[in-house]
């Protein structure tokens, strides 16, 4: 881990070390407030102690009983300046491809929520779409029943007219019948009177 750590520092201060010469000139020569000076110097001997003690600890030097020195003002002046600017580079270099996978993240999620949200809403779709063909089916299963109940009525309405026309065709030969009922009584009535007057001549 501290070599590769090593290795992007040194990486970073190649790349920085012209931005950071011009600044640092141009920085020093105007620190006349003496809060800014006390500031630097110490971050400058903050950074000293660090670099030290990871130098020692890269080498497998014990460090409980280690005191590091600070630095001379103007020493640690030029390294807490040149320390901040490197901070600043290290935060533009780390920052922006954190900026850019945060967004990455971002536009991921939402688009992850959306496929979400349109999932959802095909599920809902199809929920629809299952209770509406059950509705139908029952709707189906009761008109079949209706039917077949139709059907069945329409048969035994069949028979009563079929019977009932049998019935209408027989009227006409009761009838008949009737008045042939009709005309022997009556021919017989007309005989019983005949019969009595020719028993009591004889």
């Amino acid at each position: 881990m501290l070599p590769l750590f090593k290795l992007f520092s040194l990486f970073v201060r190649i790349l920085a070390r012209p931005v950071i010469a011009r600044t640092k000139a141009h920085t020093s020569s105007k620190l006349q407030n003496q809060k800014f000076r006390v500031f630097f110097v110490w971050l400058g001997n903050k950074a000293h102690r660090i670099n030290v003690y990871i130098n020692r600890t890269f080498l497998k030097l014990n460090n409980q009983d280690f005191k590091v020195q600070d630095l001379s003002e103007p020493a640690a002046l030029e390294l807490g300046v040149e320390t901040f600017y490197e901070v600043i580079i290290y935060a533009c270099i780390l920052g922006l491809p954190i900026i850019e996978i945060y967004r990455a993240q971002v536009e991921s999620n939402e688009k992850s929520e959306k496929q979400k949200q349109v999932m959802e809403g095909i599920h809902t779709r199809l929920q629809n779409l299952e209770d509406e063909k059950t509705k139908q089916t029952n709707q189906l299963d009761q008109l079949t029943c209706i039917n077949t109940l139709l059907f069945k009525k329409s048969s035994v309405l069949e028979n009563v007219l079929a019977t009932q026309s049998a019935l209408n065709q027989q009227n006409p030969l009761l009838k008949e019948l009737e008045e042939i009922n009709l005309l022997i009584q009556q021919q017989f009535s007309q005989n019983t009177p005949q019969q009595a007057q020719v028993q009591q001549q004889e």
